[in-house]
């Protein structure tokens, strides 16, 4: 069996690199590929001494080798089953961040096109059974997945069961589950266990934590240096590495550093995101600046009538990824407007995550809009959808939340939970499904448990994050228990 698995940032390769050392341990019958999308100068090297030069794919060299010599080649696309809007407006843009959609068309064509002809090739001459995607973010991600179905090799995606608590692999990238789950026979005892969760939730509803199982023992715990560099010191291989690529376009040698890295940082959005908890008191000091905005500020204040949107956090892979068309958000809820019931309401409130980062003249533009009402980040989201008439969102844990508490709600785009929940499909039926899922009232209790039921069957206490995200423990990742358990999911 031949696995490729997709270094999609460099906390993300050295977490594979890790599972691919451990997996020999094992003499797990295994032939592993990889690809190191960027930063590999401090990885290419061991894993080229694992795996062997022919089974290693450095994007960014071969991407300066192409973008030096080579026309764009659309022909080279014809069979290609994304496209390039969705390759390129999957970027996580916020700033300081260098994004793909701020260059130039040209730019974008020939970095796609350059992209989808070096991984085909490395594809064709690896020949992997399966390619394992820990995140799919950014335009290399989507060209190699489409790649997958192209040629017929399975993608396997870890996929993050939000409130659930459990994690498990599917084959697609929106976020969907995985086909062998409607297979699945529930025994009574999972039946019971998906059951009492669901009680436990709506006595005591928890939120979504991106680390999961317990914290391990200090001996347990991969200690990789580069890893667990500090902010002074990031800040400083940064500066050095943007210099490097300075000197090498000054000097006309493009190859120079990585200069065709796209969604690369900025040395401020580094400082920002190092230093998270002056970060939010930052963001605090502007809440008020939103709060100016709110129309409802207590739960006693929602109308009697309402359909409940609250904003998704941005940019973020689960809105980017599965719905990049409705990742300015005021798509989103003018289509609600147009098609809503006129004696209802739209409340909507901001994402607790994202106050103090939206354009001002977001929140201008909801207070143009007639029906619209808009909620204080302060209320409690659980309270507004047990009064709401529905919930909707694009792919928001808002909507798995409504679900479990037994509320209607509806997806605009896509989630693991959406095939059991309301789905927008066409605008010429929205008004209609949007009408049916307020007139239906509330979800039975055995649909409820069938989905919580096949989530915990095919999921575990599993984290695959970036050891390097500020926001993720890095001791809960880059632990032998964690990779052991990535290595027994994988081959199950």
């Amino acid at each position: 069996m031949k696995i490729l698995l997709h270094g999609c940032q460099i906390g993300y390769s050295h977490y594979l690199k890790e599972a691919i050392k451990q997996a020999c341990f094992k003499k797990i019958p295994v032939e592993w590929a990889m690809i190191l999308y960027s930063n590999a100068g401090t990885l290419l090297k061991e894993c080229e001494d694992i795996l062997g030069a022919e089974h290693c794919l450095y994007l960014q060299r071969k991407l300066n080798d192409y973008m030096a010599m080579e026309k764009i080649d659309l022909a080279s696309l014809k069979t290609f089953s994304a496209s390039l809007f969705e390759c390129a407006f999957t970027s996580k843009v916020f700033p300081g961040h260098n994004d793909l959609q701020s260059e130039s068309r040209e730019y974008q064509l020939k970095l796609i096109s350059g992209t989808h002809k070096i991984y085909k090739e490395f594809l064709l001459k690896v020949k992997p059974d399966f390619v394992f995607f820990p995140i799919i973010e950014s335009y290399d991600s989507i060209i190699l997945y489409h790649l997958c179905r192209e040629l017929n090799i399975e993608p396997v995606v870890y996929d993050h069961g939000r409130n659930l608590g459990v994690s498990f692999f599917t084959d697609s990238m929106y976020q969907g589950l995985p086909r062998y789950v409607h297979r699945i026979t529930l025994s009574e005892e999972v039946r019971k266990k998906a059951a009492d969760f669901i009680m436990t939730f709506r006595s005591n509803p928890t939120a979504p934590s991106l680390t999961l199982g317990s914290f391990p023992p200090p001996e347990d715990v991969i200690n990789i240096p580069y890893l667990r560099r500090g902010p002074v010191k990031r800040a400083c291989q940064f500066i050095i590495k943007r210099l490097q690529a300075l000197g090498g376009l000054i000097t006309g040698h493009k190859i120079a550093g990585e200069p065709h890295l796209t969604d690369s940082y900025t040395i401020m959005h580094l400082i920002r995101i190092q230093l998270i908890p002056w970060t939010k008191k930052f963001r605090k000091l502007r809440r008020s600046r939103e709060r100016r905005y709110a129309d409802l500020c207590q739960i006693s204040e929602l109308p009697d009538k309402f359909i409940y949107y609250p904003l998704q956090y941005g940019p973020e892979t689960s809105l980017n990824t599965p719905s990049p068309f409705f990742i300015d958000q005021l798509r989103a809820i003018d289509l609600i407007l147009n098609f809503m019931p006129a004696d209802h309401y739209l409340v909507v409130k901001e994402h607790p995550s994202t106050e103090g980062t939206r354009s001002e003249n977001f929140y201008k533009e909801l207070k143009r809009r007639s029906s619209v009402l808009m909620a204080d980040t302060m209320m409690k989201n659980n309270e507004i959808i047990k009064e709401s008439a529905l919930t909707i969102s694009v792919t928001g844990t808002a909507c798995l939340e409504a679900f479990l508490f037994g509320k209607p709600s509806l997806h605009i785009g896509k989630a693991f939970f959406s095939e059991w929940i309301y789905r927008f499909d066409s605008f010429y039926g929205f008004r209609a499904l949007i009408n049916d899922a307020i007139k239906s009232g509330k979800v039975e209790m055995d649909k409820i448990v069938d989905m919580v039921g096949r989530i915990f069957t095919i999921g575990d206490n599993l984290s695959i994050f970036s050891p390097m995200d500020p926001y993720v423990q890095y001791e809960f990742l880059m632990n032998k228990s964690n990779i052991n358990k990535f290595l027994d999911m994988l081959m199950k």
